[in-house]
């Protein structure tokens, strides 16, 4: 009995004492210092801009004599006679005859620039001679070329044809009987009508005559009006080739019949494959 009226005292107590915590006013708490305000940072000065460097200049490939050269067309020309393709089309006859003038390349993206040469046939002030040393017009309806001394029908043992000149100095003549050919001027040669000449011109522009006056001469003439096309024609657009070929009853539709002017000599050609080049060591 004593045990339980002593545990009724304590838990009485106990209670007591949570209710008199419970209703003690709160310890107030210690306020918090406030925090030092940050001073604001100075704005940075603007850096002032990088000047752009200079493009680095482009480094000019220094040219590599001897050695191979391989490069690829798309497809085979429709003939390998520039007569019938026009001289832009029948890029083996251009690697082995040459024309009457040809682009400066000392003017062209080579050179100086002056010229693009994106077009096949330039203006006359970045033309120079390759055939012709020189050319003089005369009214509005005449050219004269002087032919370059110098120049020679490449002979080599893997070109058969080339033989038949017996490596002779090329003449006005030559130059003459090629022209005429375009224009179907050769009563004794007669052949299909040239591409070249009835597509790109009409029979207004076509030469009145071409002659060779001397071995170094040649003079074309034209009808006034129409002669710019048949100049530009004449002297840009057309291979001089050995007139020995066509006597002899072959073509140039064969390439393995070209007679070297120029720089290279034809010595192989596999049709639909490949054709071959070497250099034409007389080249002028």
């Amino acid at each position: 009995m004593k045990k339980r009226i002593v545990w009724m005292v304590v838990s009485c107590l106990m209670v007591l004492s949570l209710l008199l915590a419970a209703c003690a006013p709160a310890v107030p708490t210690t306020p918090t210092v406030p925090t030092t305000p940050t001073v604001p940072t100075t704005p940075t000065a603007p850096t002032t801009p990088t000047a752009p460097t200079a493009p680095a200049t482009p480094e000019v490939e220094k040219p590599k004599y001897g050695g191979v050269f391989t490069f690829s067309v798309t497809a085979e020309p429709r003939n390998y006679d520039d007569v019938y393709t026009g001289r832009p089309s029948s890029f083996a006859m251009q690697q082995t005859n040459q024309m009457l003038m040809i682009g400066n390349w000392a003017m062209g993206p080579a050179g100086t620039g002056e010229a693009t040469f994106w077009t096949y046939i330039g203006p006359k002030a970045f033309q120079v001679g390759e055939i012709a040393e020189n050319w003089e017009l005369v009214g509005n309806d005449t050219v004269i070329f002087r032919i370059r001394k110098g120049i020679y029908w490449a002979v080599h043992p893997a070109n058969s044809m080339s033989k038949m000149t017996g490596g002779r100095e090329l003449t006005a003549e030559d130059v003459v009987f090629s022209l005429k050919r375009v224009f179907d001027m050769l009563p004794d040669f007669r052949e299909p009508k040239s591409y070249a000449a009835y597509s790109r011109l009409t029979k207004e522009e076509h030469p009145v005559s071409i002659e060779a006056p001397d071995k170094r001469t040649v003079v074309v003439k034209g009808k006034p009006g129409y002669f710019g096309s048949t100049f530009y024609y004449v002297a840009n657009m057309q291979s001089i080739t050995a007139p020995e070929v066509l006597k002899a009853g072959k073509n140039f539709e064969d390439p393995k019949n070209y007679v070297s002017s120029g720089p290279f000599i034809l010595t192989d050609f596999v049709p639909g494959a490949s054709l071959t080049f070497v250099k034409n060591p007389n080249y002028w």
